[in-house]
């Protein structure tokens, strides 16, 4: 079985453990340069945030 996990707390709950990592990700947020332009004041705030979350 192949899952996408963060902690693993899901596969333990189900009395599973993990026992390879196949890859690991990281998610990335797209935004065409147009939209960025015309939705500028919705989109600046957003990715502030995510900023801020994400340590970035």
């Amino acid at each position: 079985m192949v899952d996408v996990v963060q902690t693993g707390a899901t596969l333990r709950a189900a009395g599973l453990l993990e026992v390879e990592v196949l890859a690991h990700s990281t998610a990335r947020l797209v935004v065409n340069r147009q939209a960025l332009k015309l939705k500028r004041a919705v989109l600046k705030p957003l990715i502030q945030r995510l900023r801020e979350l994400s340590g970035s």
